[in-house]
């Protein structure tokens, strides 16, 4: 008898995510319906984080590696200083293995790893792949012609690495048709060494179809370049590139010629780390930014970056962008505090109106008196913002007070902000009570706040878990709570999250938040997840530092079990004499966590395993 799908295949592929590897290749058995859409959902993308993962791949995949499309080696951090900070650990991948996943997988499109392991790899004519579409960051000394013959068939994407030297020869050496996206990333060993544009033209001849450029160098000349050097090129024929990258090349206003000439069709531009301009020619290079804009007809993004991005800008450019409709993303990256400059911008836009282009900010406020600059109103006329990053003066000398910041009357007034960053802020809300705040939904997913004072957190927790349904990410860095209540117990430090409506992928938490104006330190820090699963409590145990505590996981059952009864009787209402049979009364901090389900947890730079959690 035959078998007859009656399953629409939206359904089935619903049904593959959250069936195990085994149940995906059993059920492509079944029919001709299901075997295309399970085989779909079986190891298209396998993402390895650790040597025995990878093991434990190629020793699965010995019938059915035909199906393996990506795999992606993770860097990750090491389990016994599983912190924010730590150097990651690599995946390590051999000759062997290498060769291994070219017979088993001949289909594989993607092979992503740590440059560093291109020590551990010698490639033969054996191998190759027909269907690679990008492999691992290269350095220019493992660009061979072995390379090309295992990869370079069909690359559409690559990244390399090469000395300032070493563009001329690889200009010539870069004849991959297929390739689409290119990055060139120079190591120079000093500032003011001089690259050579000329041999971009004989490299983009090679590369037809390359529609993407990135091209970086890691140090940025430290001055603007005299006239004389005149080493940037004006290619004979224009190339048809759509998106290009300069990072830390731009070092005269003659740059911006040579992206309108070489680069007319560019739909994607991004500026980042320029050069400091002679005294007296900001108005050049600014003068010199709008005419660049103006010369791209084409021109739908651009993005600029840097501690120098601040010459660039000026009341023409923003009367520029809200006149240019063909710009419909406009993204900046200011990455120094400069007093001046940051509020000659914020003010610009408030005269301005606004910039409805303006669609990612990274911002740093130095401000004398919290609130001068006006930047928690000035930026209320550009709601087409989605990601913003502001750094106040406390985040950047810890003398300086926090700056006031209603979180819900900026939500009110920019409603497409998805990411916000904060640090150094005083963040509250316009009501003490719940009931008489403004309850709308937002699209908020990701909230950080470093080195922040959050006032009322409860009432402001609750707020956010009630309109930012979407809200998946939240980082509490070196945070304090602000709370009227006085702690009445001296055995026990309490905070509790009341986010009940949404699912957590991350959440970063804070030691500093369950002390409560007191001096004590806490011998044991426990979290505490309330969810869909039920009940659960990890425990960590303290060590003294100079500034702030040290942790380290309670792993042991029983000792996590004795805590916990430790932790009831000290919110159960029995006297206390009653409920130590000895005299040791250790001293706990609880974070108490209500949420639907929370993925990863972090305490300051400490990484709870998942297995502990879920």
């Amino acid at each position: 008898m035959t078998l007859v799908n009656r399953f629409p295949s939206e359904f089935l592929h619903k049904v593959s995510t959250h069936l195990s590897v085994q149940d995906c290749w059993h059920a492509t058995l079944v029919c001709r319906s299901w075997h295309h859409t399970f085989q779909r959902a079986l190891y298209k993308k396998v993402f390895i984080y650790s040597d025995s993962q990878l093991k434990q791949l190629v020793s699965s995949i010995s019938y059915h590696g035909y199906l393996v499309k990506e795999i992606h080696l993770i860097s990750t951090i090491s389990h016994e200083s599983t912190t924010l900070q730590d150097n990651p650990r690599h995946v390590l991948l051999d000759r062997d293995t290498l060769l291994t996943l070219n017979h088993l997988c001949p289909l594989l499109e993607v092979l992503r790893f740590h440059p560093s392991q291109w020590t551990n790899l010698e490639l033969s004519d054996q191998m190759q792949w027909s269907q690679m579409r990008q492999c691992g960051i290269v350095h220019y000394e493992d660009f061979t012609p072995s390379f090309l013959t295992v990869f370079g068939t069909n690359l559409t994407q690559l990244h390399m690495t090469h000395a300032a030297h070493d563009l001329e020869t690889l200009a010539d050496r870069l004849r991959i048709p297929t390739l689409k996206e290119l990055t060139l990333e120079i190591l120079v060993q000093i500032e003011n060494e001089i690259i050579p544009t000329q041999h971009l033209e004989r490299m983009h001849a090679n590369l037809p179809q390359l529609t993407a450029f990135h091209f970086k160098r890691n140090k940025t000349p430290h001055h603007e370049a005299v006239p004389a050097h005149d080493i940037i090129s004006l290619f004979a024929h224009p190339t048809t590139v759509r998106t290009l990258t300069l990072h830390g090349h731009v070092d005269s206003i003659q740059w911006f010629q040579f992206i309108t000439t070489n680069y007319p069709k560019l739909q994607e531009l991004e500026l980042t780390q320029i050069t400091t301009s002679r005294f007296g020619t900001k108005w050049m290079w600014q003068t010199a930014l709008i005419d660049l804009i103006r010369s791209l007809p084409s021109l739908q993004r651009l993005s600029l970056g840097g501690k120098n991005i601040p010459q660039l800008f000026s009341k023409a450019l923003l009367v520029e962008l809200n006149s240019n409709k063909q710009i419909d993303e406009f993204n900046i990256d200011f990455q120094t505090y400069q007093a001046i400059e940051s509020c000659q911008f914020l003010l610009s836009l408030a005269s301005s109106d606004g910039l409805a282009s303006l669609r990612h900010l990274s911002l740093r406020v130095w401000e004398q008196i919290p609130g001068w600059s006006g930047v928690t109103k000035n930026l209320f006329q550009c709601q087409g913002l989605v990601s913003l990053q502001l750094w106040f003066s406390k985040g950047f000398m810890d003398q300086f007070p926090f700056t006031s910041f209603l979180i819900d009357h900026f939500l009110l007034h920019l409603p497409c902000l998805k990411k916000l960053a904060l640090t150094g802020a005083h963040v509250q809300v316009m009501y003490k009570d719940y009931k008489d705040l403004d309850i709308q939904v937002f699209d908020l997913e990701e909230l950080s706040l470093v080195q922040c004072k959050i006032e009322r957190h409860d009432v402001v927790l609750q707020y956010l878990s009630t309109c930012c349904p979407r809200l998946d990410t939240m980082e509490f860095s070196k945070c304090e709570s602000e709370r009227s209540a006085v702690n009445k117990s001296h055995v026990l430090n309490e905070w509790t999250m009341d986010l009940q409506q949404i699912r957590l992928k991350k959440l970063v938490l804070s030691s500093i938040l369950i002390y409560i104006g007191t001096v004590q330190t806490n011998d044991f820090i426990g979290i505490r997840i309330h969810d869909e699963k039920g009940q659960r409590t990890q425990w960590c145990s303290t060590t003294k530092s100079m500034i702030y505590p040290e942790y380290g996981l309670c792993e042991d059952t029983e000792k996590n079990t004795e805590l916990d009864k430790v932790y009831q009787s000290y919110t159960s209402s029995k006297p206390l004499a009653d409920r130590m049979p000895g005299n040791y009364t250790p001293t706990l901090g609880v974070l108490v966590i209500h949420c639907q389900s929370v993925t990863q947890v972090f305490l300051d730079n400490l990484k709870i395993p998942n297995h502990l959690i879920n």
